[in-house]
């Protein structure tokens, strides 16, 4: 495992990445896991050609849908994860907490946007909800 640590380390300096390595399950405790997703998301490429040197490819990152997914799980997770920042600070009232969550002018438009650009599965739609014309 150490192996694979520092040849992912050499393979991202040799491109040049924006970071030095990925941050690993035990090391999150300081970091949150929306910036660790974050930075995985950033870094797919590169743990894609790493993955395929290794002879081990991940189909998912070169799957178009999961990739639309993953990012916007990203998008989500860091949402949230503000959203538990400014819940947590001190003196807080539970009407403090309410407002905090339905008064932010730009997280409903956020969340629209967001889910604007999911695709619709009319089948499962359709299964769940039967048209039945008005009599």
């Amino acid at each position: 495992q150490r192996l694979n640590n520092r040849q992912f380390k050499e393979l991202l300096s040799e491109l040049e990445s924006e970071y030095g390595d990925l941050v690993y399950h035990c090391e999150v405790r300081w970091l949150s896991r929306s910036n660790m997703l974050a930075r995985f998301y950033t870094l797919r490429e590169e743990v894609k050609h790493f993955m395929e040197m290794k002879g081990k490819p991940v189909m998912e990152l070169s799957d178009g849908k999961f990739l639309s997914d993953l990012a916007f799980m990203v998008d989500i997770t860091k949402h949230l994860s503000e959203l538990n920042i400014k819940l947590q600070g001190p003196n807080q009232l539970v009407s403090s907490l309410l407002s905090n969550t339905t008064d932010d002018p730009n997280l409903e438009n956020q969340l629209r946007v967001a889910s604007s650009s999911l695709p619709a599965d009319i089948r499962c739609l359709s299964k769940e909800k039967q048209f039945q014309p008005s009599h």
